[in-house]
């Protein structure tokens, strides 16, 4: 809503210029694979959310019988989740998986082989079968699930008296420029083996989450030559119901569980930038008539926060059987039941880092010119939350566990009520 430059307008009333933005974008993307051997989940989802608000006076204007009222308001909310998932399971053919099949046809080759030789020896082509009996990656299988959530957020709300303009009215002036953003990102990545007898597996679950969002709400009086019976200027929240704080996160969630190796790593990033701004800037000449006051305003409420876990779940492959050997010429062995198992590594990640930067001004500049006024106010008021949550867990049964957690917090806030030295104000 813009009053451009141009020809003076005069009227009898009251002038108001008002533009209202409100947009909510969600980005989901999900994936969930099944596999054997192997089974590779990927999933990204991507929000990028650019929003403008705008409300500017740029041209004369005089009014015999009321005021004048520019005002912006903008909220913006976004929300970008990807989950993948990733299972490993051994095929259901008369409880058998694709090893213990290739195994048992081998065995039953090498028999038939043994009993047709007139030594009974195995001849060394049967043995070989045996040796390669093995069909599904060596013996082992590889999980792999990884979610990316990437989301990027850009909000200006802006409402200004500017370009030199004249303003003469009887009644108040009002800049007034309120915002709300929320900017979310969400991954979850989740690999998970069946445990298969003899198999050797690998999980590797993955989730990252990026979530970057900036935000300027500013209420200006520039360039500008105002004559009314009283000025505000003020930078404030916009309210959605009962949501009055511009609100970020990011979070990641990883898992990597049933198999001999299981890895998991999360990262959550949070980068959030809120500026709320109040300015008479220093070319601005007021005059206030009739013994009005002059408010200078600006008002954010904030919350950040970033949560990353991360667990491992390893477990030792295990393979229970009986076999048979043959010996030398004229004699036969039976070998008897065993178990064997591998060695186990769980190592769980999780880094979290949030770091934010919030400003909230409310100034009058020192060569700004002021008189007539009653009362002069100038407030900044400014409050903020972060949450940095990190969690990592590792179980590696009669294995190496490693568990490494990093968590990173900086809160960047500033809050300013600002009447610099400069011309004398009356």
């Amino acid at each position: 809503a813009v009053f451009e430059d141009g020809d003076a307008l005069t009227i009898g009333g009251d002038l108001t210029a008002k533009a209202t933005h409100v947009a909510d974008s969600t980005t989901i993307a999900k994936g969930d694979t099944k596999g054997t051997d192997a089974a590779v989940g990927i999933s990204f989802a991507l929000t990028v959310a650019e929003d403008d608000v705008t409300a500017q006076l740029l041209r004369d204007v005089t009014s015999t019988g009321g005021g004048v009222s520019v005002t912006a308001e903008g909220a913006s909310a976004s929300t970008t989740e990807s989950q993948a998932s990733a299972t490993g399971a051994p095929v259901d053919n008369s409880n058998q998986n694709v090893n213990d099949q290739t195994g048992a046809q081998a065995g039953q080759a090498q028999s038939q082989s043994a009993a047709r030789t007139s030594s009974g020896a195995t001849p060394s082509s049967a043995s070989t079968g045996q040796g390669q009996a093995n069909a599904s990656n060596n013996g082992s299988s590889l999980t792999v699930a990884a979610a990316i959530s990437l989301n990027i957020a850009d909000m200006d709300v802006i409402a200004s008296i500017d370009n030199g303009a004249v303003v003469n009215t009887t009644g108040a002036v009002e800049v007034t420029a309120r915002g709300n953003m929320d900017a979310q990102a969400e991954a979850d990545g989740s690999a998970t083996t069946i445990p298969a007898s003899g198999t050797n597996s690998t999980n590797i679950g993955a989730a990252v989450a990026l979530n970057w969002g900036s935000a300027d709400i500013d209420a200006i009086l520039g360039d500008a030559d105002v004559t009314a019976g009283g000025l505000t200027v003020q930078a404030l929240m916009f309210e959605r119901g009962d949501d009055d704080t511009h609100t970020f996160g990011a979070k990641a969630t990883s898992g990597a569980s049933g198999g001999s190796t299981g890895v998991a790593g999360s990262f959550a990033l949070n980068l959030p930038s809120v500026s709320t701004s109040a300015l008479v800037s220093n070319d601005a000449v007021v005059a206030i008539t009739g013994a009005g006051d002059v408010v200078v305003k600006s008002v954010s409420k904030t919350e950040s926060s970033v949560v990353a876990g991360a667990a491992t779940d390893a477990k030792k492959a295990q393979s229970t059987g009986s076999s048979s050997s043959g010996g030398t010429s004229g004699t036969s062995g039976t070998g008897s039941s065993s178990t064997k198992s591998g060695n186990t590594i769980g190592v769980g990640v999780s880094i979290g880092v949030n770091v934010s930067d919030m400003l909230t001004e409310a100034s009058l500049g020192g060569n700004a010119a002021l008189t007539g006024a009653q009362n002069l106010t100038i407030e900044a008021d400014g409050t903020h939350a972060m949450t940095t949550s990190v969690e990592g867990g590792a179980e590696a049964a009669g294995g190496s566990a490693v568990t490494p957690v990093i968590g990173i917090s900086v809160a960047q806030n500033a809050v300013r009520a600002d009447l610099p030295s400069g011309t004398e104000l009356t």
